[in-house]
């Protein structure tokens, strides 16, 4: 198996906001989540953080950030550059 090392930058594509959220997500504030293509052809799907709703364009540069749970869990934050 051959790995590739992937950078954090990418490009916007699309997103969606979520005013209603699903029962497993009822804890949480209404949030966006979108779909960047990070440089090196891949693309992501993580929460949109840091910006604010009107501000978002697709396009705009971004950053996939790690972050930690409250529960210990991995997940992936999307933030503007």
């Amino acid at each position: 198996m051959e790995w590739i090392e992937l950078g954090n930058i990418g490009e916007l594509e699309t997103f969606t906001h979520i005013p209603v959220m699903p029962a497993t997500f009822q804890r949480h504030e209404p949030y966006t989540v979108a779909i960047a293509r990070l440089k090196e052809g891949v693309r992501v799907l993580a929460w949109l953080k840091a910006v604010k709703r009107e501000d978002i364009q697709v396009g705009m540069k971004v950053k996939l950030v790690p972050r930690v749970t409250a529960e210990g869990m991995l997940t992936y934050e999307l933030t503007p550059v």
